[in-house]
């Protein structure tokens, strides 16, 4: 068993944001304009990139980070028998336990700042955890701020286990943002608890996950950092 790498909580906490991540929004605007339109678009990141991780790369017990709607968690495979899901808004929380209300697995909602310290969650007690498009909405002036994260997710991911995402960059080697990229997160880095990545780089990225997870393949899509790291 590896040795948890210390750390301390951030000192600027998230909040949760009643405003976008509400039933109509969620419902009607999220998956076309989210999903659809900026993936696509504005980050340059693959959907079909995503659906693959979530097939290959979960676990029997899973953690996803930042849930969603849940669109994407209907393609968790028949292996994950047992789901937590963590976000600091409660719409997302309920919206994605209803989208797998059909599926036979033990859902479990934790409500929580990812800042901050994951008291629900033992040491080494998940097989894998996916934060997609999450790190680029959590406070900090770069991605150091944002270290008692990554802190948290080895602590809790078993050996052997994998932790898998992606993240909106504002810069760095081969970071490829457009004008659509650079107007949206103009517009979501000045309203409060939407975006926090204008010291976010390609370069912090691969260093800070290669600080817990020194297995890690860490690469570019158009303006997005995708993560596949193994906690060896």
């Amino acid at each position: 068993m590896s040795e948890p790498i210390p750390t301390t909580p951030s000192a600027t906490p998230n909040e949760a944001n009643p405003g976008v991540y509400n039933g109509l929004v969620m419902k009607v605007v999220y998956t076309i304009w989210v999903h659809g339109i900026s993936h696509r678009l504005a980050w340059g990141l693959s959907n079909q990139w995503i659906r693959r991780s979530y097939r290959v790369w979960s676990g029997p017990v899973h953690l996803s980070i930042g849930p969603g709607n849940g669109r994407f968690l209907h393609h968790l495979p028949r292996r994950v028998r047992e789901l937590h899901l963590m976000d600091i808004n409660t719409k997302c929380l309920s919206m994605a336990t209803r989208a797998l209300y059909r599926r036979p697995v033990a859902v479990h909602g934790h409500r929580q700042d990812v800042l901050d310290v994951w008291r629900d969650l033992p040491e080494e007690s998940v097989d894998s955890i996916d934060c997609m498009m999450v790190i680029h909405c959590l406070r900090g002036a770069s991605l150091q701020d944002k270290l008692s994260f990554l802190a948290e997710a080895h602590r809790v991911l078993a050996q052997g286990g994998v932790f898998f995402g992606a993240t909106v960059l504002a810069g760095g080697e081969g970071v490829k943002v457009n004008r659509f990229a650079r107007l949206l997160m103009k517009i979501y880095n000045g309203r409060k608890n939407t975006f926090c990545n204008t010291g976010d780089t390609f370069t912090d990225l691969d260093a800070l996950v290669r600080t817990y997870f020194p297995k890690a393949d860490i690469r570019v899509q158009g303006c997005t950092g995708t993560i596949v790291a193994v906690k060896a």
